[in-house]
């Protein structure tokens, strides 16, 4: 292992490649596990926001409920598992060799201040949109009266296509059967007339709460976003692998961030964002091809990023693969 090596754009992006491909089942299995994780969390939290956000929509208390929320599922439950789930490659390609135990406490501390960095831009954006947390209260609302106005559809348009099927053509006045065929198909219309109505009020009231936003705040609250992850990615990562990692010697908080910055020395703030980057582009361009080609691909190439760019950055993959 050469740790005293700065390693180039080419080694870091062979070493993500290679343990991509060399652990594609485990990087599919995982990115399905993930995303059925993160959208159980995202769901219980747009529930529980819009349940005890403000009736009156105070914008500084819709703050601090976005606030704690996302600390805490980011801080104590998405990068913890990202971690464990990231080092999990980092152990396959060294053949099996496991993580360090009892370190759950250190990944959350690291992830609580990790997102305590995004807190000033999420500030930003909670005031840039102060109807932004009524919409999220009106999302329950909106789901089931589209599901409503979905339902009703189906059963209008069954009921027509059937009336059609077994009269020869449409439904007249004069007919003799024209009671019998109305009481039928009325009252579906009715239903769906209804649902359609609501649907489409809700959806008013969403727009009128979007024009509450503020363009120039919205920009800023972005640009604060963006510095936060610049400077969150260049040591958040390595740090919480270095917790979990049994040839490491962090096992404080202090320890593995300084651990986290050091690694990241060795790749350079250009390379070590350069290729996420060229990554998440591949991510995207694939999942815009009709979704499978990111679903079997791209995603799952994501999941290697980070793995292969850490064991690169210790020195364990000393050069990119041919």
């Amino acid at each position: 292992m050469n740790e005293s090596r700065r390693y180039s754009f080419g080694d870091l992006f062979g070493s993500a490649w290679s343990t991509f491909r060399h652990n594609y089942g485990l990087c599919l299995g995982m990115m399905i596990i993930f995303l059925v994780v993160y959208l159980v969390v995202m769901i219980t939290n747009l529930v529980v926001m819009a349940s005890v956000a403000s009736d009156d929509n105070a914008v500084a208390f819709n703050a601090g409920v976005g606030a704690v929320m996302t600390t805490v599922i980011f801080g104590v439950i998405v990068f913890p598992l990202v971690a464990y789930m990231g080092f999990w490659l980092v152990q396959r390609t060294r053949g099996g060799e496991r993580s360090q135990r009892g370190r759950y406490g250190t990944l959350v501390a690291i992830g609580i201040l990790t997102q305590l960095c995004f807190l000033p831009g999420q500030a930003a954006q909670e005031y840039a949109n102060p109807g932004g947390m009524e919409q999220i209260r009106m999302m329950p609302e909106m789901f089931n009266a589209g599901f409503q106005r979905g339902m009703a559809k189906g059963l209008l348009d069954d009921a027509v296509k059937k009336d059609v099927e077994d009269h020869g053509g449409k439904l007249e006045k004069d007919s003799s059967n024209a009671a019998e065929r109305h009481a039928i198909i009325d009252p579906l219309a009715k239903r769906y007339d209804e649902a359609n109505a609501r649907m489409n009020k809700l959806q008013e009231k969403m727009q009128e709460l979007g024009k509450e936003q503020d363009p120039l705040m919205l920009l800023f609250a972005f640009i604060l976003s963006l510095a936060a992850l610049i400077f969150t990615y260049f040591w958040a990562p390595w740090s919480m692998y270095a917790v979990l990692d049994p040839l490491e010697g962090a096992s404080s908080t202090g320890q593995a961030l300084g651990r986290g910055r050091e690694l990241a020395r060795h790749g350079g703030a250009v390379n070590i964002w350069l290729v996420p980057i060229v990554f998440s582009i591949i991510m995207v361009v694939t999942t815009a091809a009709c979704c499978l080609p990111g679903l079997f691909f791209g995603w799952p190439l994501a999941f290697a990023v980070v793995p292969g760019m850490y064991m690169c950055l210790r020195g364990e993959r000393e050069a990119a693969p041919a």
